[in-house]
């Protein structure tokens, strides 16, 4: 008599998902509520946890806030977002390009409640002498 193979549990079907987009759509039909349902489903290899075992949620803040800027910021080119804790708060720090319109760049900033710095690295327009 053959075994039958065990099925997947649809956990573990979402997590072998490739398209963000179609993981939320799949964790939608789980649920019975639209509201409780997620708007993007997004698989981290190694979760963040504390020292005894717990999610570290602080970890996970901060990587939700990096890529949320990252992507408002996506169309200004050569900007790169990378986020710190700091006292127990995440800080963005927002690189950017020497010709990037800076203004626009801080007006996007301002729509979030968070902290952030921006850097603009300085450019040697100066011939370098041997």
């Amino acid at each position: 008599m053959r075994k039958k193979k065990a099925a997947k549990t649809i956990d573990e079907y979402l997590a072998n998902i490739d398209n963000e987009e179609h993981r939320a759509a799949l964790a939608k039909l789980r649920k019975q509520i639209s509201a409780a349902a997620p708007k993007a489903v997004t698989v981290l290899d190694p979760l963040p946890v504390t020292a005894v075992g717990k999610p570290y949620k602080l970890a996970l803040r901060a990587d939700a806030t990096r890529r949320a800027v990252a992507d408002a910021l996506s169309g200004f080119p050569s900007t790169y977002v990378d986020t710190a804790i700091d006292d127990g708060s995440v800080v963005t720090t927002v690189t950017v390009a020497g010709d990037t319109d800076t203004a626009a760049v801080t007006a996007v900033l301002n729509q979030y409640a968070l902290r952030w710095h921006l850097n603009v690295p300085a450019t040697d327009s100066a011939p370098v002498s041997d």
